[in-house]
């Protein structure tokens, strides 16, 4: 989501631009051509302060304000700018629904908070970069699977299981569309994926755990659809311009964590919110567990209810 922050930073202040990241992160960045260089976090961290210390930043930018990047800045001592996280405001709304937090995207808060920059958001939305290996190992592979164009992304993963689109409704929607469908997810959701295999009343392919994210991120790139959870290939889909359905756990797109479409796309969003529920949001950005037990926020929904989000008619498909 730095994505267009980064992009107007460099075309319309032509800044050299230095990025610190997780290494697990490295490669959604490292073919951006707004980024200069790229730094990641690793175990030793004097080295990594010493090789930034040597390149004698102008400002620095804060856009994840957490403890160890709050560390990193001090450790610099160069000016630093950062922006309004809405903490405060994200847990009054979680004591109190009606509290109203506005929808403003994160997106629009970085902007705001490098107002003193006069930055402008060109609108322009999201962007990652694939290298042509990948793009090249993708095309193959979904040659190889006669999936081409027209099918449709599930994605298992998440990084907490209360953000995760349950095994149940991915194989009860499997069984009642017609389309090829590609699973999705890190090796953590294996498990689950066999679940949803198992359950399922015909044959999907089941990629969980083969691709790393940039593959993943491919394939999300040539889709028709996606399901969701709250996760980074939701975010990978709005800027890729797909059209996908988002299954809402214990967070809320009112936390402004929602699919950030560029002001000329085509793609659409359309969530499935429990907003019945007295318990929910429970979490901004997730949870391990449950705190009520029941999880009902994810288990209520039903295929049909996806399907009618994306003007499909449930279809039984006859294939084994």
């Amino acid at each position: 989501m730095i994505s267009p922050a980064i992009r107007c930073l460099k075309q319309q202040l032509s800044s050299t631009i230095h990025l610190v990241c997780k290494t697990e992160y490295s490669a959604t960045v490292m073919h951006n051509p707004h980024i200069d260089k790229v730094y990641t976090l690793g175990s030793n961290w004097p080295h990594l302060m010493g090789q930034l210390k040597s390149e004698q930043y102008d400002l620095i930018i804060d856009l994840h304000k957490t403890m160890r990047s709050f560390r990193m800045r001090t450790g610099l001592k160069a000016p630093a700018i950062s922006f309004d996280k809405k903490s405060l405001s994200h847990r009054l709304h979680m004591v109190l629904p009606a509290f109203d937090l506005a929808g403003e995207h994160v997106i629009h808060r970085i902007f705001a908070g490098l107002k003193d920059l006069r930055l402008v958001d060109d609108e322009i939305g999201m962007e990652v970069y694939i290298d042509d290996a990948t793009e090249q190992i993708i095309e193959r592979r979904l040659n190889d699977l006669n999936m081409q164009q027209g099918y449709t992304v599930i994605a298992l993963g998440g990084s907490h299981p209360t953000k995760r689109v349950p095994a149940a409704l991915a194989a009860e929607y499997i069984s009642a569309s017609q389309e090829h469908i590609i699973l999705l997810g890190g090796k953590d959701t294996i498990d689950e994926a066999r679940e949803v295999m198992d359950r399922a009343s015909r044959y999907v392919h089941n990629g969980v755990g083969q691709y790393s994210l940039l593959e993943s991120f491919a394939i999300v790139k040539r889709c028709g659809h996606i399901i969701t959870g709250d996760t980074g290939l939701m975010h990978f889909a709005a800027a890729a311009d797909r059209n996908m359905v988002v299954v809402y756990g214990s967070t809320s797109p009112a936390f402004g964590m929602y699919p950030y479409y560029g002001k000329h796309a085509s793609g659409r969003a359309h969530y499935l919110c429990p907003d019945q529920l007295g318990c929910w949001p429970c979490s901004k950005a997730g949870r391990p567990t449950c705190p009520k037990k029941h999880m009902n926020c994810l288990h209520q929904w039903k295929a049909e209810e996806i399907i009618s989000k994306i003007n499909k008619e449930p279809k039984r498909n006859s294939q084994a």
